[in-house]
């Protein structure tokens, strides 16, 4: 089947005289036939896989095609697999909604090339992000391509999952837990799924399967939070936080995961450490803790925990990770400002983004479900619909560039 799609690709190249790198793509059936779809006269994002079990530097021979070189010496032979993952700013739980904001914390662990041939085994990197950089709406959301090889498929997909779990991103959502959870599935490692994978598999649950426990990760960020503000505080800093000589009620910090119910993690500081009241999690127990990392023992296994920081609108994310997944969580203010809450009935923007369309004005009235206004951006437009009947009381221009969680328009009762 490979010779024939090989023999097909030359068939249509040589048919348009087409001189340059450029990929044929068919669409294959359970029978073994396949199709034309199209030709892209130009390298695709995936070309680092091929150029890993080529060992060709298809940028290379690119340009010496350009300039009128011809190429030398017989086809090329494969050798081991590749396999890539792009790694995008998007929340694949959201109708793959694109995510802005700044990376707080950007690094992939054991890269052994950038932007260059892998050899038999390793981990190859492409990408221009950095931590401290600004992830916009005007352009494709990719932060990486990530490209994991090795001898065979199983390993290039152990080690690339390995790798996209031990990386640290932080500041905006990704889908780097999806595609781990990709990489783990057994139907996608057997080989047998095809395009429909996504059907059958809510990208929500792969997601959630390899992220942390979130009351374990509100733990873990209740203690280093509490740690973070003591290394800061002016008066008595050598004392635990909320340290008194009598017993007292514990200390309470609260959380909370996207729009899942709040996490309240209740503590107490003694003289063997910090003791957690609450959320009850069996056996475990605080063995350090600092402003970035805590490390935690549960039933006889002690685990360390990164922790980072983001502020997304004005709001506070805590980021933590470990060897048994990753969690990030929005904290919950002590007190909350009135001048912060949204009107009853407002519509906020589900994503960053221009307002490309505007369907109705004030003082319209309008019926749920009824189409009000269209968000582009990363090549992406997503329509708001009104949630209820009402009378459309607040309306935002045309043209204007929105933030998620702004509001864009307030249905009210007529």
């Amino acid at each position: 089947m490979r010779d024939r799609l090989y023999d097909a690709a030359r068939a249509a190249a040589k048919a348009v005289d087409y001189v340059g790198a450029g990929t044929v793509e068919f669409l294959a059936d359970h029978d073994g036939e396949f199709f034309f779809l199209e030709m892209n006269t130009r390298l695709q994002v995936e070309h680092p896989v091929t150029e890993n079990v080529t060992g060709l530097d298809l940028v290379g021979l690119q340009l010496d095609v350009a300039t009128g070189l011809p190429l030398i010496g017989d086809e090329p032979a494969m050798h081991g697999w590749s396999i890539e993952a792009r790694l995008y700013a998007e929340d694949p739980g959201a109708d793959w909604q694109p995510q802005s904001g700044t990376m707080s914390g950007f690094a992939v662990p054991g890269v052994t090339e950038r932007f260059t041939l892998t050899p038999t085994r390793g981990i190859r990197l492409d990408s221009g992000t950095e931590a401290g950089d600004t992830i916009g709406v005007h352009y494709d959301p990719m932060l990486a391509k990530v490209i994991a090889t090795a001898p065979t498929r199983l390993e290039a997909c152990r080690l690339l999952a390995k790798t996209l779990q031990d990386s640290v991103i932080e500041g905006v959502v990704t889908n780097r837990d999806l595609l781990v959870g990709v990489l783990r599935d057994p139907e996608f490692l057997s080989g047998e799924f095809d395009t429909g994978y996504f059907a059958h598999h809510d990208p929500a649950d792969l997601t959630r399967g390899q992220q942390l426990s979130a009351p374990l990760a509100a733990v873990v960020a209740a203690v280093a939070d509490a740690a973070m503000e003591r290394s800061a505080a002016v008066v008595d800093a050598d004392l635990p936080s909320g340290w008194r000589n009598v017993v007292s009620a514990p200390q309470t910090r609260s959380y909370r995961r996207g729009d899942d119910d709040e996490i309240t993690v209740s503590y107490r500081f003694t003289r063997d450490g910090v003791v957690i009241t609450s959320p009850s999690l069996d056996e475990l127990r605080i063995v350090s803790a600092s402003a970035d990392a805590v490390e935690v023992q549960q039933a006889g296994l002690r685990t360390r925990y990164r922790v980072g920081r983001s502020t997304v609108r004005d709001d506070q994310r805590v980021h933590v990770q470990g060897p048994d997944g990753s969690l990030t969580l929005d904290v919950v203010p002590r007190f909350v400002d009135p001048s912060t809450l949204a009107t009853p009935g407002s519509l906020v923007a589900p994503m960053p983004g221009v307002v490309s369309r505007v369907a109705v004005s004030e003082g319209d009235t309008v019926t749920q479900g009824q189409p009000l206004l269209w968000l582009e951006a990363m090549k992406m437009e997503h329509a708001v619909l009104a949630t209820a009947d009402g009378l459309v009381t607040r309306l935002v221009a045309q043209g204007t560039q929105v933030e998620p969680g702004a509001v864009l328009a307030v249905v009210g009762d007529e």
